[in-house]
């Protein structure tokens, strides 16, 4: 505030103003809390940092600058440069405002602010080995130091970069064995400052990889006694460092290169050699075998003994006695008429394919494992089953036959030897063996059902197949029985609808023959039959007999009477009239009614209640009232109870 006084007197006169007084009042506000605090630039010894004015009641005075809580200076402005700082290291900067009365703002919020670092870790040392295998290298190495603190490390194979890894050691896999590989570390800080490469560490993968097997085996020269055989090089992932070379499984010696010279052998003896192949830690498995026997030139002896094991109509199985080598016998080669089948190991052959019933000259001769071959033994003649079965017999047919006796004939079979007879058979069952082509059966049932076959067969009991079967019934001059029982199963107007027992036969009915009024209808399999299109209230007579395959056939049945049902009403009476009446009684008639089979009476109606039924065509009614009127209506009626409809009506008063 600002104050000024005047002078007056009384009579109003009043003097200029006194010079102003200026006075404020006292301020307890302080000013706002700073805010915004933010870097504007730091290097590794210097930070600059800004922030947004506060605001005060009265006016903002300056600003208290803290780094770490530490007041650093006053300042008017709202901007700080800080000097002297250790690079990469953390400072918290936090700042007030206060005003001419010495009012101050509580702290801003912290400003974390870290110095440049530009120092790299020291090298990493200590490179080694942990562990490795053909495909994988664990290394670890002595941590590195920093001014600040070390990040990780970046791991380096052959100069390539691998992974960034927190700790001293790191796994490598996925690597090819028997390798050299060398690996470099370097260390890195939080803000990218990476040391200069460690020494090197060479490591070499371990070499699990044997040799290729050896290949390609060959004789290169042979005698009796010795052996030279040579190989194709093997190769390796490292290098091939020689080959042991084995006969029958042991080994004989180590060679640097693909030949070897065997000795000392025994004639005409098979020997098999395999090689392997080895590098500085490894050796291949077994080379193929390679078979050589030693040059042999004595034939064995000449096979004896020659004799036949076995024998069928194409096989011919035959046994010799051992030949003798002075090496020992490879096999036999075996000849027919001649000709060499086969080559066997053993003592014995089996000749197959052969026509049967003929000579064969068999001979045999020895071989040993150099291919000298003996003289042909002395030479066995055998000849072949004969298993040939004549022709089936054909062309069966029935010569004459009765009741109780079948006489059959067929055609004659052939053979490669001979036909030297024939089987008959009835239904299966062997009856006999005839040498011709004939044969009479008897003793058999009438009107049976009987099958011939017939077999060929010839001396070495080969025996053909069956015949086509011939099938054969005796004659039957058996009727069936006549039917019995006949009923009526159903009728109408127009049907009837009838059954019977069935009869019986001594071979077997076949079926029935049916009859209306003497006519044959039908012939049917079973024991109904329905018969229709006949004439309402008919009378029929049906009969029946029986009839087997033979057409034998039975007496008739006796007669069942039927009549169909009559559904036909007589005619409506007609000419209804007055003969008398009194004042009590009336007196009526009428025409008599027709029908297709017969009126059997008629009903009389009196205004419409029926009073009575009768048999005549008149009617008499008592006990009326006297000047009464009345209608009178009459209907026919037959024996089914079929009626007509009523008459007209009549009207009749009584006398008054």
């Amino acid at each position: 505030y600002v104050y000024t006084v005047k002078a007056y007197d009384a009579s109003s006169n009043i003097s200029a103003a006194s010079t102003g007084l200026s006075v404020r009042t006292n301020d307890t506000q302080a000013p706002t809390v700073p805010s915004g605090l933010k870097v504007d630039a730091k290097t590794d010894k210097t930070v600059n940092i800004s922030w947004t004015a506060s605001t005060d009641n009265v006016g903002v005075s300056g600003y208290e600058v803290y780094r770490n809580g530490t007041k650093l200076a006053s300042v008017i402005g709202t901007v700080y440069a800080d000097l002297g700082l250790t690079q990469g290291t953390l400072y918290v900067y936090t700042v007030k405002a206060y005003d001419a009365s010495s009012n101050i703002s509580a702290a801003s919020a912290g400003l974390s602010v870290r110095t440049n670092d530009t120092q790299a870790p020291t090298v990493p040392t200590g490179l080694k080995v942990d562990a490795k295998t053909d495909k994988t290298v664990n290394i670890s190495w002595t941590a590195s130091t920093d001014n600040v603190g070390v990040s990780g490390y970046e791991v380096y194979r052959n100069g390539t970069k691998l992974a960034r890894v927190t700790g001293t050691v790191y796994a490598d896999s996925g690597l090819t064995q028997g390798t050299l590989y060398v690996y470099t570390v370097k260390a890195y800080d939080a803000t990218s400052n990476i040391s200069a490469a460690s020494a090197g560490l060479s490591v070499r993968t371990n070499d699990t990889q044997a040799p290729t097997v050896p290949t390609g085996l060959k004789v290169d020269a042979k005698t009796d006694k010795t052996v030279n055989i040579s190989w194709t090089a093997s190769t390796d992932n490292v290098g091939v460092s020689g080959y042991e070379v084995y006969r029958n499984g042991t080994k004989l010696a180590s060679v640097t290169g693909t030949v070897y010279a065997d000795s000392g052998l025994t004639q005409g003896t098979l020997y098999v050699y395999t090689v392997k192949a080895y590098d500085a830690s490894n050796i291949s498995a077994a080379s193929t075998g390679l078979s050589v026997r030693t040059n042999d030139t004595q034939a064995p002896t000449v096979p004896t003994g020659l004799k036949v094991d076995a024998k069928t109509d194409k096989t011919v199985n035959i046994s010799w006695t051992a030949s003798t080598d002075n090496v020992g016998v490879a096999g036999y080669e075996v000849y027919r008429n001649g000709t060499k089948l086969a080559s066997v190991t053993g003592t014995v052959y089996a000749d197959s394919g052969l026509t049967q019933g003929t000579l064969y000259v068999y001979t045999v001769k020895a071989y040993d494992a150099t291919n000298n071959v003996s003289a042909a033994s002395a030479g066995l003649s055998v000849r072949t089953n004969d298993t040939q079965a004549p022709t089936v017999p054909v062309g069966l047919k029935v010569d004459a036959k009765t009741d109780k006796t079948v006489n059959i004939s067929w055609t004659t079979s052939t053979d490669n030897v001979g036909v030297t007879c024939y089987e008959v058979y009835r239904n299966g069952t062997k009856l006999a063996s005839v040498t011709g082509t004939v044969y009479a059966d008897s003793g058999l049932t009438q009107g049976a059902l009987y099958v011939y076959t017939v077999k060929a067969y010839d001396a070495s009991s080969n025996i053909s197949a069956a015949s086509a079967g011939l099938s054969v019934r005796t004659n039957d001059t058996q009727a069936p029985t006549a039917p019995t029982g006949l009923k009526v199963d159903a009728k109408t107007d127009k049907t009837v609808n009838i059954s019977w027992t069935a009869s019986t036969d001594n071979v077997g009915v076949t079926g029935y023959e049916v009859y209306r009024n003497g006519t044959k209808l039908a012939r049917v399999t079973g024991t109904v039959y329905a018969d229709s299109g006949l004439t309402q209230g008919t009378l029929y007579v049906y009969t029946v007999k029986a009839y087997d395959a033979s057409s034998n056939i039975s007496a008739a049945s006796a007669g069942l009477s039927v009549i169909t049902n009559d559904t036909q009403a007589p005619t409506v009476p007609t000419g209804l009239k007055v003969d008398a009446k009194t004042d009590k009684t009336v007196n009526i008639s009428w025409t008599a009614s027709t029908d297709n089979v017969g009126v059997s009476g008629y009903e009389v109606y009196r205004n419409g209640t029926k009073l009575a039924s009768v048999t005549g065509t008149v009617y008499a009614d008592l006990g009326l009232i006297q000047g009464t009127l009345y209608v009178y209506t009459v209907k026919a009626y037959d024996a089914t109870s079929n009626i007509s409809a009523a008459s007209a009506g009549l009207s009749v008063r009584t006398n008054d």
